[in-house]
């Protein structure tokens, strides 16, 4: 009789136990999500959704790649796609923050690269 409750009651608590794993436990699927500043997040939390891309700041990423926030008298600022683009570019009047990266070099959204 003893054997038979021992039985009973770990069968049970496996019943128990097995209902609640998905409730305490959960797996994400291993998947990246590229951030506008270049780096990925997973997956996190009990809904797997995607953890929060870090503050993408063009100032900082700019002083980082030895490149002189300033405010410019046009639109255009020192942008590579201007800069490399083979037909007249035309740039609107008005003041604008952007990257001064240095002579025969230019700003291409993250970094400072030759002209």
């Amino acid at each position: 009789m003893e054997k038979i409750i021992i039985l009973l009651i770990t069968i049970t608590l496996l019943l128990i136990l097995s209902s609640c794993s998905n409730k305490f436990f959960t797996t994400c699927t291993q998947e990246l999500k590229i951030c506008p500043d270049g780096t990925g997040v997973g997956r996190i939390g009990p809904n797997c959704e995607f953890a929060l891309c870090p503050q993408f700041d063009p100032k900082l990423l700019c002083e980082k790649a030895s490149g002189v926030w300033k405010s410019f008298p046009n639109t255009c600022v020192d942008s590579c796609e201007k800069a490399r683009a083979k037909e007249r570019v035309f740039c609107g009047q008005a003041f604008t923050d952007g990257c001064d990266c240095g002579p025969d070099k230019c700003w291409n959204g993250k970094s400072c690269e030759d002209n």
